[in-house]
């Protein structure tokens, strides 16, 4: 096995959600997204709004914000069907499942940051349509390393699919690949095979 050491630097803001998203309208008072509860009367109470928190929106802990390890490993896999693998009608997708581990299981987001709000209008499986708000990471870069079974993967063709990823996948939430969307692009700044 051999570890390569990466970094991927933004070219287009990362959007994070990992709340459902709401049903209700969502308004802004002086740039903070809050749930508008005004519609809603209940008897003997006055309206309220409540505040979307959005660092309920982030994968956070005491060190701070982060991305699991199984979203850079879907963007990783998701590229490998782009790349042609030992026949034509072969992809590397199933090869990278087999032959590549990411490594830490927790990939903080540097530079660490407060998250602005994203609006976006989403339509839901009822076909309703909704306000949904995501936390939004303008500058951003992520640092890990991918083990590597040298025996099963062709290290030039995972490094392919790195680079593909960041034009063509996308990583975090209205991504170029799941949802046509624009968010999540990224480039590749550092590749260092460590024995």
């Amino acid at each position: 096995m051999k570890t390569i050491s990466c970094t991927i630097q933004g070219v287009s803001p990362l959007l994070q959600d990992k709340r459902p998203m709401p049903s209700q309208p969502i308004i802004l008072v002086k740039g903070k997204p809050y749930l508008d509860r005004t519609l809603i009367v209940e008897p003997g109470r006055k309206n309220k709004i409540e505040t979307i928190e959005l660092m309920d929106k982030c994968h956070h802990d005491g060190k701070g914000i982060y991305l699991e390890f199984q979203s850079v490993f879907k963007t990783i896999c998701n590229a490998g069907k782009l790349i042609e693998g030992k026949t034509r009608r072969q992809t590397m997708m199933k090869t990278f499942l087999i032959g590549i581990v990411i490594k830490p299981e927790r990939i903080y987001i540097e530079p660490q940051q407060e998250p602005e709000p994203f609006i976006r209008p989403l339509k839901r499986e009822d076909g309703q349509l909704v306000t949904a708000v995501s936390a939004m990471f303008n500058k951003w870069s992520l640092s890990f390393d991918i083990l590597v079974n040298e025996d099963t993967v062709d290290i030039k063709k995972l490094k392919e699919a790195v680079e593909l990823g960041g034009t063509l996948v996308g990583i975090g939430v209205w991504r170029p690949a799941d949802t046509g969307g624009r968010f999540g692009t990224y480039k590749l700044t550092k590749w260092e095979i460590n024995k």
